[in-house]
């Protein structure tokens, strides 16, 4: 094997999980026994990759030369590795219940959104307008008491589901961070002469007000629809209300250098807003 071709195999130790030298063991024993294997594995490096194409690994015939089926199948471990990786990090910013970001990934887009010197800041007008709002179910404990979890888990998942239906992606988004709270980002660049704070806290209102009026019966139609019997169906239910509490940030008056910043600077002022907003109905967290 060559300095350069053994290095390039290394350089691969990276993208390794610590189960994976188990995974290598056993495919360097597959490989070398079975000769089935050993042509599936070259079918497909033969066609894919081209680092042992480059380093003169491939014979006349087009099928990897025998000393290096096995390096193949150590490839094959690596890039399965690296696209678990890749998937797990995917999951790990999504919320599995409901589909919008998790708090790692909203943290990371308020992060991208507030950084001092954003990539496209040639292209963006100063300042930049945000309108967002965190949102909690009123009495959600109440629901989740009285109804069954997975009833409860309706609620959330509809809210985000007709919120979805209202914002313009990418340029807005829907995170649920914890429990029944979630944070909703509008961009606003489409005011014209008109106040930009203004303009971004009347379209949460008019979120917000679509999702109280609608919510109750859109979680009724969907837990419905997938009843298997007539047992199964939903008793109506108190009608669902959420209060928020919203503000307008704008860049670069906003500016966050760090994940820390994002409490004082961003989450704890809506979450005073949203207080506010409960205590004004009589509504306890």
């Amino acid at each position: 094997m060559s300095r350069e071709l053994l290095g390039t195999f290394n350089s691969l130790g990276k993208y390794f999980l610590p189960e994976q030298s188990e995974r290598i063991a056993d495919l360097t024993k597959t490989f070398r026994a079975n000769p089935k294997f050993r042509t599936i594995i070259n079918e497909e490096f033969r066609e894919n990759c081209s680092v042992f194409r480059n380093h003169g690994l491939i014979k006349p015939d087009g099928f990897l030369r025998d000393n290096y089926v096995v390096l193949a199948a150590c490839f094959d471990a690596a890039l399965r590795s690296s696209d678990n990786r890749i998937e797990a990090e995917k999951e790990s910013r999504t919320d599995y219940l409901t589909g919008a970001l998790s708090k790692r990934g909203l943290d990371e887009a308020l992060c991208r959104i507030f950084q001092r010197y954003p990539p496209d800041v040639e292209h963006r007008p100063s300042p930049y307008y945000y309108a967002m709002a965190m949102l909690d179910v009123d009495r959600f404990k109440w629901y989740d008491d009285k109804l069954s979890h997975s009833k409860a888990d309706v609620i959330l998942q509809e809210i985000v589901s007709l919120t979805n239906t209202l914002i313009r992606t990418p340029f807005d988004l829907i995170a649920r961070p914890m429990g029944d709270e979630f944070v909703l980002l509008l961009t606003i660049s489409d005011y014209g002469n008109r106040d930009p704070q203004k303009v971004g806290l009347k379209r949460l209102e008019e979120i917000a007000g679509f999702l109280n009026s609608l919510v109750t019966d859109s979680v009724m139609d969907r837990y419905n629809r997938n009843a298997r019997s007539q047992s199964e169906l939903m008793a109506p239910i108190p009608k669902v209300t959420l209060s928020y509490g919203a503000k307008v940030f704008s860049h670069p008056e906003t500016i966050i250098d760090s994940p820390q910043e994002l409490g004082s600077k961003i989450y704890d002022p809506l979450d005073i807003e949203l207080q506010h907003s409960k205590k004004l109905k009589n509504i306890s967290r």
